[in-house]
């Protein structure tokens, strides 16, 4: 090889490594900056964290925590004005993986709080959800950050989703603009609230599937990894934990006997708050965009019926989700598997 061609492979090399370090410099930048979506939910966030330093008066605060139905269903100050529960929202996008969304509520509970788990179903019966947004939101919260976490941390094997761009989304983006549509379907201005209250106004129609066979849910190993070490760390700093199934559409009211069998999982765990909703809104002109988002009526709902639940210490037995779970037996609303 000659000098020449070995300087040029060098010179090559250099160009190489000097354009990767700006792609990611700019990804990374992009990533705490502009994206659209993340920037909507650290909002959120943050107006929980300034809304939980008001709340300086009382010994202790209830935290609860879960996906956008959460986030969406439960008013802070509602609770704090009707029931005088200082009730802070950690609710953060389903699109996030569970571990990521608890690890988060966790980072802001302190010793002697009251911890809510409202984490859908669906993170508990299934498994991780593995997106660039959760890793992106992650980054955007606390930098990279490759300390030990309970729940998640960075490893140097996410490094690559830190600082690669998500190609999809900015195809996404880019059509958005062209289209004069909006960066993300919700916004600051429009839908959130100071006390980290997600008000969803849109309505749009909601999908009609009704039969009435349900399939049991049980508490996969994901779930019940991520409960059981919330239920050590709650320990630890001598916190109440309790879980609630979060209010959500059902056109089939015997979803109450699908949940039960979750419900009998989580009960070993942690004690579960008996909401009288029992996570179930049936009235479709309750909610918005989606099952998942009520409009301020269904909110107001969900957020009375938990609070009148927490006020009357009000908790399901062992052996009533038994009998619940009996009742669907003999009603034959089960999936025969």
């Amino acid at each position: 090889m000659t000098s020449f061609t070995l300087h040029s492979n060098i010179l090559q090399l250099f160009v190489i490594v000097i354009i990767t370090i700006i792609s990611a410099i700019s990804s990374f930048s992009h990533k705490m900056n502009n994206h659209s979506e993340i920037f909507f939910w650290s909002s959120a966030y943050k107006n929980s964290k300034k809304y939980s330093s008001t709340l300086s008066q009382y010994d202790h605060r209830v935290i609860i925590f879960g996906g956008s139905t959460v986030r969406s269903s439960y008013i802070p100050t509602l609770f704090e004005e009707k029931f005088s529960i200082p009730l802070v929202n950690y609710g953060i996008h389903a699109g996030i993986d569970g571990k990521i969304i608890t690890q988060l509520a966790f980072d802001n509970i302190k010793s002697g709080d009251v911890v809510i788990v409202a984490l859908e179903p669906s993170f508990l019966s299934g498994g991780p959800i593995n997106t660039n947004v959760g890793i992106d939101f992650f980054v955007n919260q606390k930098g990279l950050d490759f300390s030990q976490n309970s729940f998640f941390s960075i490893n140097l094997i996410d490094l690559h989703d830190c600082l690669a761009l998500d190609a999809r989304y900015q195809i996404y983006r880019f059509i958005k603009k062209i289209t004069k549509m909006k960066p993300y379907r919700y916004t600051v201005s429009q839908n959130l609230h100071n006390d980290g209250w997600m008000e969803v106004k849109e309505k749009r129609p909601i999908p009609q599937h009704f039969s009435r066979k349900v399939k049991g849910k049980r508490l996969s190993n994901y779930g019940r990894e991520i409960l059981t070490k919330i239920k050590k760390n709650c320990d630890s700093l001598e916190c109440e934990v309790y879980y609630t199934l979060p209010t959500m559409y059902y056109q089939n009211t015997n979803n109450i006997y699908e949940n039960a069998t979750l419900l009998r999982d989580i009960i070993e765990i942690m004690p579960i708050v008996k909401d009288g909703m029992f996570g179930n809104n049936p009235n479709s002109s309750d909610f918005s965009d989606t099952e998942q988002h009520p409009l301020k009526q269904g909110a107001i709902k969900a957020s009375n019926s938990l609070g009148y639940a927490l006020v009357r210490k009000s908790f399901w037995t062992k052996e009533e989700i038994n009998e619940l779970i009996l009742l669907g037996i003999e009603n034959d609303v089960y999936v025969k598997e």
